[in-house]
């Protein structure tokens, strides 16, 4: 039956009080995704079940299969298949891969699990989805029948070769090295993938599906389970009523099982199916049977359930908008959260098959996770050092878990981001120890943070360009750009501005050390000076320049005259001082703005534009980096209005923006993307199907929203003094209260909103009026109330 899709309500709400999205069928328009993870084993499952596994890596330890842009859509996974034994009826409780029609259906993601809860013929399944503190996805279920009634569960997971790309290239090779046994100690079926010439052999785990029920049969052979010529929607073994107990050696492989269960009237049966990894050096009886126990594994849920508990305690805000809350405290910072642990490498649009971790990426991710974790980003910050030249250039993407050589392509901005991360883990902990720590270069040799940062100034310094900034090199931020500076000529005015604030950057950390910070005084005033002299044009900057000396973005040139980066950034650096900032930011509004947010640029670029030899972009105008809205710049364009004081322009933007606000507009099919977080892109007008989202998940958007959200419109920033609060809220918002762990201290910050800021918040600690708007720490909380008017 095709239910009607005109309607927002009837595909999903949002359930603020359980922090959840509860979806009210399974068919969207594309897979709507969750993650669920510890750091080290990840799932990514859909609101209709699709799920893929990996262990720390999904190019080198990829546990089963997923179709990705394949069809049939989202239909690999671990499934659970429910048989009535007397009418031979079959069903999923998420739906796929059987399509079997429902009863009723619901599911709904929330941070770190997925449920789902379904009926069909009497009998109600509760499943709920997480992984938890070991590494293992948990399928945890209740089924209840009404009457008196024999069932049989069936669960199965099509395992591939652990290797993505490998299997693609070499299956009819690698599938000789991968061997599924039966365990009869703990009644669980073990994969084993010992080909050889793996990355990391040592450290390739085994792979195990068991469950808190004794099985009646099982397969690890995938065609013992299917049959020839059919797939999970139509298994063999469920037909015929068991597996064949059989195992494999070498070939395709499935984890499958049948498990009978017999229910009185209004029975209900707990039990859970657990997909996990373990050490080879282990023993596997004792590795597995700590998970036949319901008590463990309900100990993992409460461990998920702990984690983000603490989380909430780190920053927290009410007002009376309550989509800005939603998005502040739930699926903004949970979105950043899953962007530090898995970088731009795997999504339902990325295939984990060759993006490792970027540098500049990851540098970003490191900003929004600094209040929740100053240890891992340490670690993730020296792990990117690590990717530097001595020169201070580094290198664009790394591979450090599957032991790749990483990827060399020179930017103009990727060894800047660092800098930035840096700085505000030193804001944020006040501990300069940290620069004296000792990281190695990529091409020999080692230095401290401190040099590495030095370095990154340095290399900068060293390629300046004709008009005296920085060399495009292979291309900024804008990846687009890589056809300007093919004959190294090019230059990048993005990377000039990133220069002037990595330079400020310095300029504090020094002056706190106590030595000459005069040298990056000197180069941001210089610079700065050369962007405000020769890059301003009437009401905004340029974008870069040509090999050929083409003013990308001058006010002559018939496209890309305006673009968000280049100006957002001359207000976020300080390069433009208020009245410049006011100018070009207002130009920015008043060509880049659309229904869906703020185009990258205007107009958009056309063909063989600026010259067939230099063409900009080969993307159809209004899509992605050639006018589309892309996400991640709009960013800095709402903290760019925050700092000029223009709440209800950083609104306009932020609020057109949101994902469900956008729905509300064109409708679920039209936007296609999850309603709850980022994409990285918007189409634009200029575009057919306008307002389609792409690229979800995996943004840097996710980072920089949460810290236009923490930073600028609730305005609570870390310094080394302590914490600054100057919010710059919209005008709708009459009350917020803010809460902020801060160096082991809770800042309770209760905003009084007289009306439209027009000076510094008067601030009141613990009742006593404070001289500035910095608060220092105390030993356990502190009442803050800010008064704006």
């Amino acid at each position: 039956m095709i239910k009607p899709r005109d309607k927002k309500e009837s595909f999903y709400e949002f359930d603020d009080s359980n922090k959840e999205i509860v979806f009210h069928r399974h068919d969207m328009p594309s897979p709507w995704m969750n993650y669920l993870t510890n750091g080290e084993f990840y799932t990514m499952i859909s609101q209709a079940g699709g799920n893929l596994s990996w262990y720390k890596s999904p190019e080198i330890w990829r546990i089963g299969r997923y179709g990705f842009f394949n069809t049939p859509t989202d239909a690999q996974g671990l499934f659970i298949y429910i048989k009535d034994k007397k009418t031979g009826k079959v069903w999923n409780p998420n739906f796929l891969p059987t399509n079997e029609e429902l009863d009723c259906f619901e599911s709904r993601h929330g941070r770190g699990y997925t449920r789902f809860k379904a009926a069909k013929d009497g009998i109600v399944v509760s499943l709920l989805t997480y992984v938890g503190k070991e590494n293992a996805l948990v399928y945890r279920l209740k089924i209840s029948s009404k009457e008196s009634k024999d069932i049989q569960v069936f669960a199965a997971k099509e395992m591939g070769n652990m290797e993505y790309i490998r299997e693609m290239e070499w299956q009819c090779y690698t599938k000789q090295s991968n061997n599924i046994n039966y365990f009869k100690d703990v009644d669980a079926l073990i994969y084993d993938y010992f080909i050889d010439a793996q990355p990391r052999p040592d450290e390739t785990p085994y792979v195990f599906m068991t469950s808190t029920l004794s099985s009646s049969s099982y397969t690890g052979i995938r065609k013992g389970f299917l049959g020839a010529y059919r797939d999970l929607s139509n298994p063999e073994a469920i037909e015929i009523g068991k597996c064949p107990n059989t195992e494999l050696q070498g070939g395709e492989g499935i984890f499958a099982f049948s498990y009978d269960l017999s229910f009185e009237e209004n029975e209900t049966k707990d039990f859970a199916i657990i997909l996990g990894t373990f050490d080879k050096k282990e023993d596997p009886v004792s590795s597995i049977s700590k998970f036949k126990n319901l008590a463990f594994v309900d100990e993992i849920f409460n461990s998920v359930k702990e984690k983000w508990n603490e989380f909430d305690s780190i920053f927290h805000v009410e007002t009376d908008d309550k989509e800005l809350d939603r998005m502040a405290n739930i699926w903004n910072p949970y979105q950043a959260y899953i962007n530090f642990c898995v970088c731009r490498e795997i999504s339902f649009y990325a295939t984990g098959s060759a993006r490792g971790y970027g540098v500049r990426d990851t540098s970003q991710d490191c900003l929004s996770r600094i209040i929740y974790d100053q240890e891992s980003v340490k670690q993730r910050i020296k792990e990117v050092m690590s990717e530097q030249y001595r020169c201070g250039k580094t290198t664009h993407r790394y591979y450090h878990i599957e032991k790749k050589k990483s990827d060399m392509s020179d930017r103009s901005d990727d060894h800047l981001w660092m800098v930035y991360a840096v700085y505000e883990l030193l804001k944020e902990t006040n501990d300069y120890t940290f620069l004296n720590e000792v990281v190695p270069y990529y091409d020999g040799g080692e230095g401290t943070v401190l040099e590495h940062l030095e370095a990154s100034i340095n290399f900068t310094v060293s390629t300046m360009g004709k008009h005296k900034v920085p060399l495009m090199l292979n291309s900024d931020w804008n990846d687009c750009l890589n056809t300007v500076c093919r004959k190294g000529k090019g230059e990048s005015i993005m990377a000039a501005e990133q220069f002037v604030l990595a330079c400020l950057d310095l300029v504090k950390i020094e002056k706190e050390l106590g030595r000459d910070y005069s040298f990056y005084e000197d180069a941001a005033k210089k610079q700065a000076k050369v962007l405000n002299e020769d890059m301003f044009e009437e009401d905004h900057y340029i974008r870069a320049f040509t090999d050929s000396g083409i003013r990308v973005g001058g006010s002559k040139e018939k496209c890309g005259r305006i673009w968000i980066n280049s100006n957002s950034w001359a207000v976020f650096s300080s390069v433009a001082d208020n009245k410049r900032g006011n100018i070009v930011m207002d130009s920015v509004m008043k060509y880049c703005n659309t229904p869906f947010g703020l185009a990258i640029q205007y107009p958009p670029l056309e063909r063989n534009y600026p010259s067939k030899e230099e063409e900009i972009s080969f993307a159809t105008p209004g899509i992605g980096e050639n006018g589309g809205g892309f996400c991640h710049a709009n960013t800095w364009a709402i903290i760019a209005y925050c700092m000029l004081n223009r709440p209800d322009d950083a609104y306009k933007v932020y609020s057109e923006l949101m994902p469900d606000h956008i729905i509300s507009k064109i409708g679920v099919d039209a936007y296609n993307c999850e309603p709850y977080i980022y994409s990285s892109n918007v189409r634009g007008p200029r575009a057919l199907r306008a307002g389609e989202a792409a690229v979800s998940w995996l943004t840097g958007t996710a980072t920089w929203m949460n810290i236009a959200l923490q930073q600028y419109f609730f305005g609570v920033r870390p310094e080394k003094e302590g914490l600054l609060i100057d919010p710059c809220l919209p005008s709708h918002i009459k009350k917020a209260k803010i809460t902020r762990r801060f160096r082991g201290c809770t800042y309770e910050i209760e905003l009084n909103i007289k009306g439209k800021k027009t000076h510094a918040c008067t601030l009141f600690a613990n009742g006593e009026k404070i001289n500035g708007n910095i608060v220092p720490p105390s030993s356990k909380s502190i009442k803050i109330e800010c008064v704006v008017d």
